[in-house]
């Protein structure tokens, strides 16, 4: 059962990268009314996505250097004789830029003819279509214009704003960790016991189980080799020394934790006690000190490790210039 899950590790972690999408980078019109830099890793002749949540129909989205790329220009529900200009719009604007490798950014802006512009967004529990007769029937119902406000949704004033997406060339990378590892990876323990056997006394090898270790503790260093792409799955190899003072060497994918920490789960091979040659479990040994000095074999098991970074690339903040202008 271990060796089917730890190899099944890899499998899904591969699968839930071919499930994802293009890169993308998502802003927040309504909550976040500033300027904002979102880094990206899109591999060369790729695509990759600007989603704009909570906007309006008031507000068109454009970028410095567009080229075939147009959004999606899903429109707001239009306002007349109500304290708003617009409404937010249910499903977010979707910019589809295929990625020219010369640039190593995009500047999106977005404007309104209004400045600045009285944004609405809705409560959760109001349709957008029924917005302006759910403000009238407040006011029809004989509360003031703030109060039928409140109780439809929030406006806030909403002025133009441009936001960086920087563009890495996406590739394979790598860092280095140091941790704690936990290996399932123990020695057996084996003790003379004596016997009656034909009624002669004699001393028989036996497996002595409760002075064997469920577990053994180590450290370890890694090396973490990822795609910029997606940054926290790695492949990681290792060598580690244990409390026995044995070398282990380690290999399984890894989580990784930002660029700080790794965890991973994996194989461990290492050397492991064994009997002497000629000397076999439950059966008789004529020298007494033939368990003094134990031989070791090569085995696997499965472990467990956190580990810290210490050593990285580290990424550029820009290493192309923007886009610009046409």
């Amino acid at each position: 059962m271990r060796r089917t899950s730890v190899l099944g590790l890899p499998l899904l972690a591969f699968a839930s990268i071919a499930a994802a999408g293009p890169p993308t980078a998502r802003f927040n019109h309504f909550e976040r009314n500033e300027p904002q830099t979102f880094t990206l890793a899109v591999p060369q002749g790729a695509f990759f996505e600007v989603h704009v949540v909570d906007t309006c129909d008031r507000f068109e989205v454009s970028y410095i250097a567009a080229k075939t790329a147009e959004p999606d220009r899903t429109r707001g529900i239009p306002a007349t004789n109500v304290p708003w200009d617009c409404v937010t719009e249910a499903t977010p604007r979707v910019v589809r830029v295929p990625h020219d490798p010369v640039f190593g950014g995009y500047i999106f802006t977005l404007k309104s003819p209004l400045k600045p512009t009285r944004m609405l967004k809705p409560k959760s529990s109001i349709d957008r279509a029924d917005v302006e007769k759910r403000y009238a029937a407040e006011i029809a119902a004989g509360k003031t214009s703030d109060q039928a406000l409140g109780a439809v949704g929030e406006v806030r004033l909403i002025a133009d704003v441009s936001f960086i997406v920087v563009v890495e060339q996406a590739g394979w990378d790598i860092d280095f960790s140091g941790g704690f590892t936990t290996s399932w990876l123990t020695d057996p323990e084996f003790a003379l016991e004596k016997r009656t056997i034909e009624g002669v006394e004699k001393q028989v090898a036996v497996r002595d189980r409760s002075a064997e270790s469920t577990v053994k503790l180590g450290f370890g260093g890694f090396i973490n080799v990822y795609h910029a792409v997606f940054p926290h799955v790695a492949l990681s190899f290792g060598l580690g020394i244990n409390t026995g003072s044995n070398v282990s060497f380690f290999v399984g994918p890894s989580w990784r934790i930002g660029n700080k920490a790794n965890l991973t789960l994996g194989w461990n091979w290492g050397a492991v006690k064994r009997l002497p040659n000629g000397v076999e479990e439950e059966h008789p040994v004529t020298d007494a000190n033939a368990l003094n000095t134990l031989p070791t074999r090569n085995a696997g098991r499965f472990f467990v490790g956190i580990s810290y970074s210490f050593l990285s690339p580290g990424d550029a903040f820009f290493k192309k210039p923007l886009a610009p202008a046409p």
